[in-house]
């Protein structure tokens, strides 16, 4: 099983009908849709001569995890919404949180009573 590398925090976004929020947010973010329905426009992108902006529309239920970092727009459609935003741990944070439990997991072994400490 695959080790999620979220932060276990997850701000809310709340959304009332028609409001539109510009945010910045990193490559490996995932928005998920608690209630109601978005359209999202992605970061801009190159595509050969032409800038393009992906959009994706979103429902409840639904997630979507941001494949570059940059500027976004989130629209509530058909009334307000509630999101949930999950920022990746730094690739640092990450290698020392495993480091972490590693250490932890020898200690705990040899602190373990056996019949010879007794």
């Amino acid at each position: 099983m695959a080790r999620s590398t979220l932060t276990p925090l997850t701000p809310t976004l709340p959304l009332q009908r028609a409001q539109a929020l510009h945010v910045a947010l990193d490559a490996g973010t995932v928005l998920r849709v608690v209630d109601g329905r978005v359209r999202l426009h992605a970061p801009m992108r190159w595509l050969g001569d032409a800038i393009t902006t992906p959009v994706v529309v979103l429902s409840e239920g639904e997630a979507h995890r941001m494949a570059h970092g940059g500027w976004v727009r989130i629209e509530a459609l058909n009334g307000a919404a509630l999101l949930h935003h999950e920022a990746p741990v730094p690739g640092w944070q990450a290698a020392c949180l495993a480091l972490k439990r590693g250490l932890g997991r020898s200690v705990s072994w040899l602190r373990r009573p056996t019949a010879q400490n007794v």
